[in-house]
C-alpha cells in the first residue's frame, strides 16, 4: 500500500486526495480506498483484498485464512485431468464472490488433500 502525496497522482488512480491506494500483483492490481478514515475501516478494506480470487491451498495463504476466521471453499481436484469445465465455473464463481468467501483448490495428491 502506498500513500498518494500529490493531487495528480491521486487523480490518475481515482483516489480522493489525500488518499490511499492498495496495489496487488494479482487479479486487479489497483484498489482505491474511498471510505472513512479509521483503522477499523482500513482493516476491513484490506482484509477483503488480501487474497487472490482463487488460490492454491498452501501455507502461504491458509494461515491467514484461518487466523482471520474467514470461510474458505476448497476444490479438491485431480491434477492429471488438467482443467475440466468445472474448473472454469469454479474460477468464475471465485471472481464473482471473492468478497463473501475465500476460494481455494488443492490437488488430490497434495499432502493437505490427504490429511483432509
Amino acid at each position: 500500500m502506498y500513500h498518494s502525496v500529490e493531487f495528480d497522482c491521486a487523480a490518475k488512480y481515482k483516489v480522493k486526495y489525500p488518499g490511499l491506494m492498495l496495489y496487488r500483483n494479482f487479479d486487479t492490481p489497483f484498489h482505491p480506498y474511498n471510505g472513512d478514515h479509521s483503522l477499523v475501516d482500513y482493516n476491513e478494506f484490506i482484509r477483503k483484498l488480501m487474497f487472490p480470487s482463487m488460490f492454491e491451498f498452501t501455507e502461504a495463504y491458509i494461515e491467514n485464512v484461518f487466523e482471520q476466521g474467514r470461510e474458505c471453499l476448497i476444490l479438491f481436484h485431480d491434477e492429471e485431468l488438467g482443467k475440466p469445465d468445472y474448473w472454469f465455473t469454479y474460477k468464475e464463481a471465485a471472481f464473482n464472490h471473492k468478497d463473501l468467501i475465500a476460494f481455494s483448490y488443492v490437488g488430490k495428491t497434495h499432502p493437505y488433500a490427504k490429511r483432509m
